[in-house]
Formats: C-alpha cells, sequence, structure tokens
C-alpha cells in the first residue's frame, strides 16, 4: 500500500490496552517481538514502524483496548482475499471521494484467505497511520502516544490488525481509535473517540460471519460503573443492522428502534441523505449516497457484507 505521512511516536512499541488493568495501559512486553528489533537509526522518531508478533506473544494480547464496548473476540487475518469477498466494516468518519477516512475498518475471511485493513487518519489521500494485517501475524501502531505513566495515557491515531488462514478455517481483525485516553490507569475514566472494529470467520462447516461497529464518543467513570456511547452503528452477518444515540451502561436510551425510521432526504438523480438508517446488512447514524445509490460519505457507520470493489 502507497503512504504518505505515517507517522509513530514510540517505534517498535505496539499499545496494548488492557480493560483488567484500565483501558490504554501499555503493554509494551506484551506485544514486543520476540526477536532482535530491527534497526531504526536511519528513521526519523516519528516513523511508524509495523511490528510482526509471533502467534504465542500475539495469543495473549489483549483485545479489549478500550474496556467499554466490549465485541465479539477473535484471532483475525490477512492474505490477499479473492475480489468476491465481503468485509464486515466499521467506519468513523469515510469521505472516499475527498480521500480522507478517520477509524475505518475491515476485515474478511474466506477459504485459506484472510484480509484485514484499517485507516486510521488518512485526509485528503495523505496516509497519517494505517495498516494491512500481515498474514497469520499481528500488525499495530498509532500517530501519536504519550509515554506509559499512571496519571495520564493517550494516544492519537491507534491501530492493530491480526490474521489467521488455512484451508479449514480463517479469521481476520482490524481495531481502530481516533482518540483514546485513560485517567489514573482508567480507574478514574476513560474516553475513546471515534473507535471501530471489523470481525470476520470462516470456516467450511459454518461458512462466513462477518462483524462491524463504530462508535463516536465513548465514555466509562470509576471503574466502569458508569458507561456512556454516543453515537454507534453495529452489523453482523444473519441479523439486521443496529444504530442509537445515546446508550447508558447495557441500555439503549435513544435507538434507531424506539425512535421510529427517519426517510431519506432525496434529489432524484443528485444524492440521498440518510439519517438513523438500518438496513439488513449495514446501519449508519449519517451517510450521503449518490444518484446511483453508491455510499458517498458516511459517519458512524457498519456493513457485515461490505463489497471488497468499494474498500
Amino acid at each position: 500500500m502507497a503512504r504518505g505521512w505515517i507517522v509513530f511516536a514510540a517505534p517498535l512499541t505496539v499499545l496494548a490496552l488492557s480493560a483488567a488493568a484500565g483501558p490504554m495501559t501499555a503493554s509494551a512486553a506484551t506485544l514486543a517481538p520476540p526477536v532482535a528489533a530491527p534497526d531504526t537509526s536511519g528513521l526519523s522518531p516519528w516513523t511508524v514502524v509495523p511490528v510482526t508478533v509471533a502467534p504465542a506473544v500475539r495469543a495473549a494480547a489483549d483485545r479489549n483496548p478500550t474496556g467499554l464496548h466490549p465485541q465479539p473476540t477473535a484471532r483475525q487475518g490477512s492474505t490477499s482475499p479473492p475480489a468476491e469477498t465481503r468485509f464486515g466494516s466499521g467506519d468513523g468518519v469515510n469521505a472516499d471521494p475527498l480521500g480522507t477516512c478517520i477509524s475505518c475498518t475491515n476485515a474478511s475471511a474466506g477459504n485459506n484467505s484472510s484480509s484485514s485493513e484499517s485507516r486510521e487518519l488518512k485526509v485528503a489521500d495523505e496516509s497519517l497511520a494505517e495498516g494491512q494485517g500481515p498474514t497469520n501475524g499481528y500488525n499495530g501502531g498509532n500517530a501519536f502516544v504519550i509515554p506509559p505513566n499512571s496519571v495520564l495515557g493517550l494516544a492519537l491515531g491507534y491501530f492493530q490488525m491480526d490474521s489467521h488462514a488455512d484451508r479449514t478455517s480463517s479469521e481476520a481483525h482490524s481495531r481502530g481509535s481516533f482518540v483514546a485516553m485513560h485517567l489514573g490507569d482508567g480507574q478514574m475514566a476513560t474516553v475513546t473517540v471515534l473507535e471501530s472494529r471489523s470481525d470476520a470467520t470462516y470456516s467450511t462447516s459454518r461458512g462466513v460471519h462477518r462483524y462491524g461497529s463504530s462508535s463516536g464518543v465513548a465514555a466509562s467513570v470509576m471503574g466502569g460503573q458508569l458507561a456512556i456511547v454516543a453515537l454507534h452503528s453495529d452489523s453482523e452477518t444473519g441479523s439486521p443492522g443496529h444504530v442509537y444515540l445515546v446508550h447508558v451502561n447495557d441500555r439503549d436510551v435513544a435507538s434507531a428502534e424506539q425512535l421510529g425510521s427517519v426517510a431519506p432526504l432525496t434529489v432524484a438523480k443528485v444524492a440521498s441523505i440518510s439519517v438513523l438508517h438500518v438496513g439488513p446488512d449495514g446501519a449508519i447514524v449519517g451517510g450521503v449516497q449518490d444518484g446511483s445509490s453508491n455510499q458517498a460519505a458516511g459517519i458512524v457507520a457498519s456493513s457485515a457484507d461490505s463489497p471488497g470493489a468499494t474498500r
């Protein structure tokens, strides 16, 4: 993948965020590669150096960096998928005509193939933080992260991918957060802005299952005693999409089902605008389709059946 500016405040340190120890707790020891680090003497201190982690180490890595929105867990994947492969996807802000994507993830899985990608921060076709998952491995990075400490944790443009594929099963996973912050090791408060994730699994007996989600803002205080999510969509294979404005602890306060459907605003042959839209395989808080019904832009969108050609 062609890359523009990709920055990484702490080369060779992948940020792992543990719900148990408090979201955004750096765990470099867990994710450090068990081989000699590559020579980075010629690189700027702001250069992303993707890290591939051995399976045994990868298996121990935490899979829920924020602890705010538990999702299905899986080992995940990447090799070039066949052209017909479709993706589970989650997009924070996606404006493809402008070459802009913030917290956009996708994952696919098929027969002996899997793929995962995160376009965490891409503006006007300039990549600030993005990556693709390696075959049967782990990859991650961020645009900026402050040194680990017990008072404040902050990462910008955080992303990670994980993969597995063989002839009987395959899995793919991608996760990203535009902003992830915690106070007091996460016991006082945690905040994430534009967090997205995508999952895909395949087996010869069960076929393909895809999942995608995206949240606008998620916050937790007092060790998770109060958790609030504002603007969220999620989708999975075999179920209709789900979208809401506000979620407090385990309860939707204002979901599309509660508020009722909102008819799209349509200008014939030009564009249509959808708000709180739910479909059989996707959901979106706000989106714009062009005159040919192609998605031109979306905010907090998810799909369990995104065509590969659009990614």
